[in-house]
């Protein structure tokens, strides 16, 4: 795979998995759902660093914070507005 696919691939991963974590009740399912976004987010980085790239669009972490902090149901009302 090119590595421009590879990391439209990883991006596009990174943003599902955020959707679907601002979706999430299920305390397992939002555990589930920051681990495989965390290594999306260790694999993107990786191929960024491997490309020379000067800015990541892949660092979601502040987003994260923020859900972490609130009930899941808080969470999901912030986000959508």
């Amino acid at each position: 795979m090119s590595s421009s696919v590879e990391h439209f691939v990883h991006i596009e991963n990174i943003k599902n998995f955020k959707k679907r974590l601002e979706a999430a009740t299920d305390d397992a399912q939002r555990k589930t759902l920051l681990t495989l976004l965390a290594e999306e987010e260790a694999k993107a980085k990786q191929l960024d660093e491997a490309l020379g790239a000067n800015n990541c669009a892949t660092d979601v972490r502040p987003d994260i914070r923020v859900i972490l902090s609130l009930p899941s149901s808080r969470s999901a009302q912030i986000r959508r507005g």
